[in-house]
């Protein structure tokens, strides 16, 4: 028996402009896409949309620059390549240019043509590519290539959310065990996540569903045949499933910031530390998000901090470090230098925020000193003063008492802010991979700080439009100011935002389905028993960012709010591409009952959450 599924598919007419995921599917049902490949040779064998002529497909090692017409080795050679466009019936939407190239250590030049327009989907790029190279060879320039891309489909998927009433969301839940053991059987550890999304260009309405497969490069493997027993999985539970399989690069990781961010806008009044500021570990370069103010009742002894993350609040290595993995910290705990202190804002946060300050003032000062300068000949000339002139010295008056207020306040930090009360270690527990900490305010913390949190104002741009179609439309951007006072439920299909330290406020969907995750490394039961992840698939909730993505190094710990406002979650990790291909990719989030539920097993006594 094949391996590959016998599903028919429509095969278009000539006449007929094919979709480009049927153009898609149907190449990588061909042979060609079979053999060891890497990820970017199979994607590139299983693209209709791009043809090259240079031997290295993985588009994100090669980097580009435009050419000058005079120094375009082919410039004499534009009407002849006009000609051959002409032939190959390619739109007159479509343009062409030369770039030079950098790959794999050489450079050279190439032509790069853009196809666009009308019946695009149509055309061979095969036989234009090869066309073009035989034009180049004849006129003695040997070491030219020739890359033929579609303009609107070459690009990387973007990933949407599906809905949970899908029928494909339903067939995956039935087989995920199976997929996971192909996966596993295949890759090893270097798949990542397996889940269903749709996936397509920009618009989600145009997005076809698939079972989207994040792997770690670099590995080689059928891609073909893997992706073959995934179908045939499913169309065994579906039959007349229509169903294609997505593989992408993508590595799961935690949200922990390595680089900083500026943070002036936050303390242009007061050094007021709310929801979505930077954190940081003392004597550290680890750093995060402040998530929002809690109180932590033990029994009857009440603290009063914030919930994190538990990557974002302890030493990166060291004794001390493996320790905490496997037990995590509680109020009894005996770990020697368990005083782990939080500084807000993150000293690294704080260096490149006034050195920032430091440029904008400079900016501000040298565009201030032309005004004047200019308004001052004016005068000396009997002329009035021009008002675009007057305008702009108010203004940047304006912005460097603003500046001036950030600096103030920046230069009196960081501060101690609390030391860490609890932590979840690496912790699995009830197939979930759980990352928290409760960090306990210092007392001169608490009485500056500690206050109701504040609904942060959302982007227009980050809220889901009526055409999304989502169960409730959400309420949440229209109470900003308002205080955050409720605990919710994490349901599929909701919108969902988070105020972090790099992304600031940013809005997503959670999709439909659970994703499973394949971690790396071990981690520990409640008993502090080491387990190894291979092997051990945890299902997690997963939220796609609307416009971009949803979240980003250094926004780890963010609480996630509900559509209606109420804190549903906490981010823990994302699914990371190191290429910098530009696409959404999937954050994890941990419910907020999991973490209570969690929060009982390493403390004795009764144990509960509040908001203040």
């Amino acid at each position: 028996m094949s391996i590959l599924s016998s599903q028919p598919l429509k095969v278009p007419l000539l006449s007929e402009e094919p979709s480009h995921c049927t153009r898609q599917r149907l190449l990588r049902n061909s042979p060609q896409t079979e053999g060891e490949l890497t990820l970017p040779q199979y994607t590139y064998q299983a693209n209709p949309f791009r043809s090259i002529s240079f031997s290295n497909p993985d588009n994100s090692a090669l980097t580009t620059s435009l050419v000058f017409i005079n120094e375009d080795p082919a410039r004499h050679l534009r009407p002849e390549i006009e000609k051959l466009l002409e032939q190959h019936e390619v739109p007159p939407e479509s343009n062409f240019r030369t770039l030079k190239a950098s790959l794999d250590g050489s450079q050279f030049f190439f032509v790069q043509v853009l196809v666009r327009g009308e019946n695009s989907t149509l055309i061979r790029f095969e036989p234009l590519k090869d066309d073009i190279v035989r034009l180049l060879r004849r006129n003695n320039l040997p070491d030219m290539h020739v890359e033929i891309l579609h303009a609107e489909h070459f690009s990387p998927p973007k990933i949407h959310a599906i809905k949970s009433g899908h029928i494909i969301v339903g067939i995956f839940e039935e087989c995920k065990h199976e997929i996971a053991s192909i996966l596993t059987n295949s890759l090893g550890q270097k798949w990542q996540m397996v889940c269903p999304f749709r996936v397509g260009g920009k618009d989600p309405k145009q997005a076809e569903p698939a079972i989207v497969v994040f792997v770690e490069e670099p590995v080689k493997a059928n891609w073909f045949k893997i992706r073959a027993r995934i179908i045939n999985q499913m169309l065994a539970k579906a039959p007349n499933l229509l169903i294609d399989v997505e593989f992408t690069p993508g590595s799961l990781d935690t949200l922990v910031g390595k680089e900083p961010v500026s943070c002036e806008h936050r303390f242009e009044v007061i050094a007021d530390i709310k929801i979505g500021d930077s954190i940081g570990v003392r004597d550290s370069n680890i750093v995060g998000t402040m998530g929002g103010f809690m109180e932590l009742k033990l029994g009857d002894r009440t603290h009063r901090g914030f919930l994190t993350s538990y990557s974002a609040v302890v030493p990166s290595s060291g004794e001390t470090r493996e320790v905490i993995d496997r037990t995590g910290i509680y109020p009894d705990s005996n770990i020697a230098h368990r005083d782990i202190t939080i500084d807000s804002i993150a000293r690294m946060d704080r260096e490149y925020t006034l050195a920032n300050i430091r440029a904008v003032m400079n900016a501000i000062e040298s565009r201030k000193a032309t005004l004047e300068a200019e308004i001052e000949r004016q005068n000396l000339s009997m002329q009035d003063p021009s008002k675009s002139s007057l305008i702009q010295l108010d203004s940047l008056g304006v912005s460097k008492s603003k500046f001036e207020r950030a600096r103030q306040s920046i230069e009196n930090m960081p501060d101690i802010f609390g030391r860490v009360l609890l932590t979840s270690g690496l912790l699995l527990h009830d197939k979930q991979v759980l990352d928290w900490a409760f960090v306990e305010l210092t007392p001169e913390a608490e009485k500056l700080h500690f206050k109701p949190n504040i609904m942060p104002k959302i982007p227009d741009v980050q809220i889901p439009d009526f055409g999304d179609r989502l169960p409730s439309f959400p309420v949440a951007p229209f109470l900003s100011g308002c205080p955050i006072t409720e605990f919710g439920e994490l349901e599929k299909d909701r919108w969902y935002f988070k105020h972090g330290r790099t992304t600031d406020v940013t809005g997503g969907i959670c999709n439909g389905s659970k994703a499973l995750c394949n971690w790396k490394g071990s981690r520990y039961t409640v008993d502090g028993k080491e387990c190894q992840m291979a092997g051990h698939y945890t299902e997690q909730f997963v939220i796609l960012g609307v416009k971009y993505n949803f979240a980003e190094p250094g926004d780890s710990e963010s609480l996630l709010l509900r559509h209606d406002g109420a804190v549903a979650g906490l981010i823990c990790a994302e699914v990371r591409d190191s290429s910098g291909r530009e696409k959404s990719l999937p954050v994890v989030v941990s419910e907020i009952s999991e973490i209570l539920g969690s929060l009982t097993i390493r403390v004795v006594g009764s144990v509960s959450l509040r908001l203040p």
